[in-house]
């Protein structure tokens, strides 16, 4: 069973699309910077995941679903960077924006998780824990909530 091309292919478009607005003249602001970064983090420790998906991976009904929810919220995370503009309440969009990088953290640990549940994805579960790992301790660090709070209200 092969993952349906377009789920995949939906994420790793929204992916490399959030990349590019990221990089581009939206994100010249201190609070737009600090959510690109935040999210490129987590989703650059996913990418080894997504290619091992693409290429040597027999997907099931679940892990199908894991990439279709954080497709989801990559995308919904881009339309909000890419809608924000200077006029707009930075607390407002910080309240968010948040939300949407604690799912993207989430749903990248449970597509991990369900890779290392699949019987025929013994020779990645090494990556797919390390992967996991990366992310969890990337969450023990401060909120970028809490971060953005403490850098404007100082």
């Amino acid at each position: 069973m092969r993952m349906e091309v377009s789920a995949l292919y939906k994420l790793q478009d929204s992916v490399s699309k959030l990349e590019s607005l990221c990089s581009s003249e939206n994100a010249r602001t201190d609070l737009i910077q600090k959510y690109c970064l935040d999210i490129s983090e987590i989703l650059s420790i996913l990418k080894p995941v997504l290619d091992k998906i693409d290429t040597e991976i027999s997907p099931d009904e679940k892990l199908n679903e894991e990439v279709a929810m954080l497709q989801a919220v990559v995308s919904e995370a881009r339309e909000l960077i890419g809608s924000w503009n200077s006029l707009m309440s930075k607390i407002y969009f910080a309240f968010q924006i948040e939300p949407l990088v604690e799912n993207i953290h989430t749903y990248s640990v449970k597509l991990c998780q369900a890779i290392a549940s699949l019987p025929e994805s013994s020779a990645t579960t090494s990556d797919t824990f390390l992967s996991i790992e990366v992310i969890n301790i990337y969450s023990s660090v401060v909120s970028p909530f809490m971060q953005m709070m403490i850098l404007y209200f100082a």
